[in-house]
């Protein structure tokens, strides 16, 4: 998977996933995207997450996975302002063996210091303007 790095100018104020304490025992750029969309002044991502030893919900994987999967929901409420988000339509996605959809996994997310949230993957580079954003996992 290729990271992204947030834009050349904005690096020194920008706080990555990693140092994020809602983030603390998950893999970001190892969790799948099952869909996302726009409801309510918010915008909601469900994904597959990828927790590891320590999280709390963290359990031993089956042998067919490296890690523990959990589905999760990564929501921005409060929504002012979205740039960059393709449609699931525009999306390249992928069917895994057991028939389950994917739109690949997220690349990187950072938060900068005027409180945009810089947000990437395989649905494209985005902008995000919103309330803090909450991690729920199910």
């Amino acid at each position: 998977h290729r990271l992204t790095r947030p834009p050349q100018g904005d690096r020194d104020h920008m706080t990555p996933w990693e140092d994020m304490e809602l983030f603390r025992h998950v893999l970001v750029t190892d969790c799948f995207v099952l869909s996302w969309a726009e409801h309510d002044g918010s915008l909601t991502f469900e994904v597959e997450a990828s927790l590891w030893p320590g999280h709390p919900l963290y359990s031993k994987p089956p042998k067919t996975d490296w890690t523990c999967y959990r589905k999760a929901t990564l929501r921005f409420p409060g929504v002012r302002r979205i740039e960059g988000l393709r449609t699931m339509a525009e999306t390249p996605s992928t069917t895994d063996p057991d028939d389950s959809i994917d739109y690949g996994s997220f690349h990187g997310l950072h938060l900068a210091d005027d409180g945009r949230y810089h947000l990437s993957g395989d649905f494209g580079e985005v902008t995000i303007e919103s309330d803090p954003l909450v991690f729920e996992i199910h």
